[in-house]
C-alpha cells in the first residue's frame, strides 16, 4: 500500500515531536524538541510561537492563554500571549543528560510527564496537580513516551520506549490492565489507514474541517485501544474465577 505524504511546513526541525491541537486558535501546536522550540501550523503557514533555552519535549493546553511545558528539567507555566512564564517545579532527582521527554494533561487538569535518562530504570513518570502538588507515580522506566487517555479518561496509555510495548493504566488506581506490544500488524494497519484517510483530505479542506478529521483519527485509535483493555479484563477476570 502507498501512502502519498506532504511537506506543510518545511522548516528544518531539529527533533519534531508532540503535536497538540489548539481549538481556540484553530491551529496544531508541535515541538522542535532539541531547538526549544514550539510552533504552530494553522493549515496555511507555520509560526514559531516560543522559543526556549533548554530542550522543550513536553507541552498541554492549561486553559485561556496558559499553557505547561516540561522544558529540560522544569515544570513551566507560560502565558501564549504575552510570552510570560515562570518555573512551578524542577525534578531534583536526575543524573547528567537527564530530561523531560513527554507529558499531557489528563481529564482532570493534571498534568502527567515522564523523564528520559541515559541510565536503564533512572527514569520516571510524574503527575503535577492543580494545587502544585508532585508525586512520582511510576519509577524504573528508562525513555517516557505516548502519554495518552481514553476517550471517557478511565484508562492511561504509557510507553517507555525500550520495552516496545504500550501499557494500559486504570486511571482510578494506577494499575496495569493491560500491555500491548508495540507494532501489532492489525492496529498498525488501521492507524497507517485512518492516517492516511486524514492526509488525503488535508490540501482541499478548511482549518475546521481539517480539525475534525484529526479528531476522528484520534477517536478511532483511542476507541481500538479501549476494545483491547476491556478484553483484557474480561479475560483475567475469567482466568481469576478459574483459579
Amino acid at each position: 500500500m502507498s501512502v502519498d505524504v506532504e511537506v506543510v511546513a518545511d522548516v528544518h526541525a531539529v527533533l519534531g515531536e508532540g503535536p497538540l491541537w489548539d481549538a481556540q486558535r484553530g491551529r496544531l501546536l508541535w515541538l522542535d524538541i532539541d531547538a526549544g522550540a514550539l510552533h504552530g501550523f494553522d493549515g496555511r503557514e507555520d509560526h514559531l510561537v516560543r522559543r526556549f533555552a533548554a530542550p522543550l519535549a513536553a507541552a498541554c493546553l492549561a486553559g485561556g492563554d496558559r499553557m505547561l511545558l516540561g522544558i529540560g528539567l522544569d515544570v513551566v507555566e507560560a502565558e501564549i500571549r504575552d510570552g510570560g512564564g515562570h518555573a512551578l517545579r524542577r525534578i531534583a532527582r536526575a543524573g547528567a543528560g537527564d530530561r523531560i521527554n513527554d507529558g499531557t494533561c489528563d481529564p482532570r487538569g493534571r498534568f502527567f510527564f515522564g523523564t528520559l535518562s541515559a541510565r536503564t530504570g533512572g527514569a520516571a513518570l510524574y503527575r503535577l496537580d492543580p494545587d502544585g502538588g508532585l508525586t512520582s507515580v511510576l519509577e524504573g522506566t528508562t525513555i517516557s513516551n505516548g502519554l495518552d487517555w481514553s476517550p471517557d479518561g478511565a484508562s492511561m496509555y504509557f510507553v517507555d520506549t525500550p520495552t516496545r510495548t504500550i501499557d494500559v493504566y486504570d486511571s482510578t488506581n494506577g494499575e496495569v490492565i493491560a500491555t500491548i506490544p508495540s507494532g501489532t500488524a492489525g492496529d498498525v494497519d488501521r492507524a497507517v489507514q485512518a492516517a492516511r484517510a486524514a492526509f488525503q483530505t488535508w490540501s482541499t479542506t478548511t482549518p475546521e474541517e481539517r480539525a475534525k478529521a484529526l479528531t476522528r483519527v484520534g477517536e478511532g485509535l483511542a476507541a481500538r485501544m479501549d476494545e483491547i483493555a476491556t478484553a483484557t479484563r474480561e479475560a483475567a477476570g475469567v482466568e481469576s474465577r478459574k483459579g
